[in-house]
C-alpha cells in the first residue's frame, strides 16, 4: 500500500510521498554522518568519499567555510540510492546539486569485455534516469563522462596505484594551484561550487 509518511523534525514535519519500504531503506542509508542533510541550508550530493573530501578541500580552497555556511557534502555510497536523497531534499526544499559519474564506458572490441561493458553501461543508463527523473531541475545535475578522475584530470593510473584516493586527489589539486587555477583548466570541476553558493 502507498501511504504518505510523516518525518517528524525540529520545526518541520514533512508529508513524503514515499513508500514504506522506500522510507526503510532511506532509514538505513542515513547514518549520523548523513543525518546532518535535514539541517543544511544547501547540500551538495556526491557518490564517494573522494568527492566528499575533494569538495571540502575546494570550497576552503576558495576561501569558504562550508560548517559556517551550513554547506553539507553528503556521500550517498554509491549513485544507486542518489535518487532517495534527491526525492528527500526535494520535499525539504532544501537547495542540493548533484555531482555524479555516468559511468558509461566506450566499448573495446574485445567481445569478452564488451559483454562486461555493455553489462555496466545498460546498468549506469537505468541509475542515470532514475536521477534524472526524480529532480525537478536539470540544473541541479553535474554529471561527469565517464567519472570524476577523467574530468578532473586525474590519471587513472596515478589513483590506482595509490592506497588512498582521495588523499591523492586532494595533493593533486594542491599541484595545480589556487581556485582560479582549477577554474581555468577543470571549470566543470568548480561548475557545481558555483551552483551552490549562487543559491539563495
Amino acid at each position: 500500500s502507498h501511504k504518505n509518511s510523516t518525518l517528524v523534525l525540529p520545526e518541520k514535519t514533512i508529508e513524503l510521498d514515499f513508500n514504506n519500504d522506500e522510507l526503510l531503506k532511506l532509514d538505513t542509508a542515513i547514518n549520523n554522518e548523513r543525518a546532518e542533510l535535514f539541517f543544511a541550508e544547501k547540500v551538495i550530493l556526491v557518490e564517494g568519499e573522494t568527492e566528499k573530501i575533494v569538495y571540502d578541500y575546494l570550497i576552503r580552497l576558495k576561501g569558504l567555510d562550508p560548517n559556517l555556511l551550513n554547506i553539507s557534502i553528503i556521500e550517498t555510497s554509491g549513485k544507486g540510492s542518489m535518487y532517495r536523497y534527491v526525492l528527500l531534499l526535494e520535499s525539504l526544499k532544501i537547495p542540493f546539486v548533484i555531482i555524479a559519474d555516468t559511468d558509461i564506458l566506450e566499448l573495446t572490441g574485445d567481445a569478452k569485455r564488451d559483454v562486461r561493458i555493455k553489462e555496466n553501461n545498460d546498468d549506469a543508463v537505468r541509475k542515470n534516469k532514475r536521477i534524472e527523473e526524480s529532480i525537478t531541475s536539470k540544473t541541479r545535475l553535474f554529471m561527469n563522462h565517464p567519472y570524476f578522475e577523467v574530468v578532473a584530470g586525474i590519471s587513472e593510473n596515478n589513483i590506482l596505484k595509490v592506497e588512498s584516493k582521495p588523499l591523492t586527489a586532494i595533493t593533486y589539486f594542491q599541484e595545480i594551484g589556487s581556485y582560479q587555477d582549477i577554474m581555468r583548466k577543470f571549470p566543470d570541476v568548480l561548475h557545481p561550487v558555483e551552483s551552490i553558493l549562487s543559491e539563495e
